[in-house]
Parts: structure tokens; C-alpha cells; sequence
């Protein structure tokens, strides 16, 4: 933190004034998080169409999204809709490439990403 002295004369100081900031909020959308690279994409490649990646990554309303998608899609195939586990397929192929981009991310020293 500075502090900004306005001088009256040169033995003479009075008191400090902070500069006014302002605070931007980020959005959640826009954050972005720093996971470990190594289990992100093990989470994502064999755990993608659950959401485990996006829970780590910080992102729990996009992983709840995947983990109903997925348990949806299955529910609806136990019941008798064959075409329903598409749904199920399309979670696993985006967990699978998630998992291959988070791989194919340059990490920090500490095989860090950020996701």
C-alpha cells in the first residue's frame, strides 16, 4: 500500500491520503483457475462425463451439469430409450478432449495449468 504525504513546508507533513481503487469483481465465467496438470487430465479422460474435472477446476455448476447430463442419459436408457445414452457418449468424447488440451497446455514449474 503507498501513501501519498502532500508537504507544507519542508520540516512539516500532514497526514496520509490513500488513493481511491476500485475493486472489479470477476466474473465466474471469466476466472480462471490454476489446477494441477497430471490430475486434471486423468479427471478428465477417464472421469469427464461424471464432471470430476470441473469440480477440481473450480467450476461446479458446469460439472453439475455434466454429472446430470450423464446420469440423466443413463437413467432414460435403463428405462427402455435406446438412442438415450448419446448423451452419456457426448460427456465421455468432451472429457476425453478436455483431458488432451489440458495435456497439451504449457504448466508453470510446478506442473500447474491454468483452466
Amino acid at each position: 500500500m503507498s501513501c501519498y504525504y502532500l508537504v507544507m513546508r519542508q520540516d512539516e507533513k500532514i497526514a496520509p491520503t490513500n488513493p481511491v481503487s476500485v475493486d472489479v469483481e470477476k466474473s465466474s465465467d471469466t476466472s480462471s483457475h490454476v489446477v494441477d496438470k497430471t490430475t486434471y487430465a486423468v479427471a478428465a479422460i477417464f472421469l469427464g462425463s461424471l464432471g470430476v474435472h470441473k469440480f477440481i477446476s473450480g467450476k461446479p455448476k458446469t460439472g453439475i451439469v455434466y454429472l446430470a447430463v450423464t446420469l440423466g442419459t443413463v437413467i432414460l436408457t435403463m428405462s427402455g430409450w435406446g438412442t438415450a445414452s448419446i448423451g452419456t457418449y457426448l460427456m465421455v468424447l468432451l472429457g476425453v478432449i478436455e483431458g488432451v488440451i489440458g495435456l497439451l497446455k504449457p504448466s508453470d514449474e510446478n506442473d500447474n495449468i491454468s483452466v
